[in-house]
């Protein structure tokens, strides 16, 4: 049953756009700025109608500040992912009496939850959210290679490959901060790590198949690279002293 009552309150309105808001309103609804807390007080009874629960507020997904959606969508796909662990759990053990093809999506769906954990409860934390990656990654490519195979590939071809991509994601990210200006470096900087990626992927799997490094196709990626990184450079280098694109291609 809807209830109404008149009550005295002040009004917010937003800056951006001056749509009238609620007190406990920390974003517009309307354009999604951020709602100043200077009220404007009204003379008036406002007249407010609608479901309320115990605390005498209405709690919409658009009042909620980030660390409340944050909160919110870790619960609701905690709710979804255990649910569905257990469920593929239950069905296993019906009709196999022993876990056999629901380790997977288990490890899988477990593997998620713990991602999402990681990047919500540590979002003011990037290096542990980048920390807290890599070993998850690693445990279920651990965790899948021994229930499958009993650790053939998951040390000596997964951790490597992880260890690089970690790496070059690491340097990306550490020279992306240093640098004052971005432009086309950025591209060069990622064709030179793709490139140590390909060498290092073309390096472990020789290793895991003839116990001995063999470099081929992937020399003849960095010399292809090569070319392409001198002239993102140079168009970078050229455009900080003539920012102008239209002179500096002819046009």
């Amino acid at each position: 049953m809807r209830k109404s009552w008149k009550i005295f309150i002040t009004m917010i309105k937003c800056e951006h756009c001056g749509v009238e808001l609620e007190r406990n309103m920390n974003f517009c609804p309307l354009c999604g700025h951020p709602v100043g807390k200077d009220p404007m007080p009204l003379h008036e009874p406002v007249k407010v109608t609608g479901s309320y629960g115990r605390s005498g507020s209405y709690k919409g997904i658009a009042q909620l500040n980030r660390s409340q959606k944050r909160k919110l969508i870790w619960e609701v796909a905690s709710i979804v992912l255990l649910s569905g662990i257990g469920g593929v759990t239950l069905l296993n053990l019906i009709f196999s009496r022993s876990l056999t093809w629901a380790l997977y999506p288990i490890v899988l769906g477990l593997s998620v939850f713990l991602y999402i954990t990681v990047f919500s409860r540590w979002s003011a934390h990037p290096w542990r959210q980048v920390i807290g990656t890599f070993f998850i990654t690693f445990f279920m490519l651990f965790f899948i290679d021994y229930v499958h195979q009993g650790l053939q590939w998951a040390l000596t071809v997964a951790f490597p490959l992880l260890l690089g991509s970690w790496a070059a994601g690491i340097v990306l990210y550490t020279t992306a901060r240093r640098i004052r200006y971005y432009g086309f470096n950025l591209i060069a900087y990622v064709f030179v790590a793709l490139a140590m990626l390909m060498m290092l992927l073309e390096g472990v799997l020789s290793y895991y198949q003839y116990h001995a490094v063999h470099l081929e196709w992937s020399i003849i990626v960095m010399i292809s690279v090569i070319p392409v990184i001198a002239v993102l450079l140079y168009i970078h280098f050229r455009l900080r002293k003539n920012p102008d694109l239209r002179k500096f291609f002819h046009i």
